[in-house]
């Protein structure tokens, strides 16, 4: 699920593309799974028509699959 500040603006599935608008004076994005929050990613250095991609990465880290750590997606301007 893509969260602007508080406010759930939509939701990304693998392998797809979204287009959405940010509501006005957003300060930060996330993105919410199940059990936990990315690292905010600041509105501000998102440009009109830009895209952003949402980038996960697969962990044996333990800590983060119980929800300890932060979650292994992040916002970012190219894909991986």
């Amino acid at each position: 699920m893509l969260i602007a500040d508080d406010i759930e603006i939509g939701r990304v599935r693998s392998g797809c593309s979204v287009e959405m608008e940010l509501p006005e004076h957003t300060r930060n994005l996330f993105v919410k799974m199940d059990w936990g929050w990315s690292a905010p990613y600041p509105a501000a250095a998102i440009q009109d028509g830009q895209t952003i991609y949402v980038n996960a990465w697969f962990t044996f880290n333990l800590v983060r699959s119980t929800g300890l750590g932060s979650i292994p997606i992040a916002i970012e301007e190219q894909p991986r």
